[in-house]
């Protein structure tokens, strides 16, 4: 794409360093960030309690699958399907 009447010679590029954004500061109430999820400070309490909800319902997933796992494993052991280690 080329402008008409405009030859290649009579192009200038000039590089230059941009102002800055101005920083706009909201009049609303103090944010805290947790995670990367920002929220009012106000409710820092409500945010560690659904956070600390999420850790136990983790742990009790966890466990349940360990659980699950374990009597599989019974099971199997007790219905002779693992084959029996010998000694001696």
């Amino acid at each position: 794409a080329s402008v008409e009447g405009l030859s290649y010679e009579d192009v200038v590029v000039v590089l230059f360093e941009a102002d800055p954004p101005p920083v706009v500061r909201s009049a609303g109430p103090p944010m805290a960030e947790f995670f990367g999820i920002r929220y009012t400070a106000d409710s820092t309490d409500h945010i560690l309690m659904v956070a600390g909800g999420l850790v136990v319902l983790l742990l009790l997933a966890l466990a349940g699958n360990g659980y699950f796992l374990w009597r599989q494993h019974r099971d199997r052991t007790a219905a002779g399907s693992l084959p029996a280690t010998v000694d001696g």
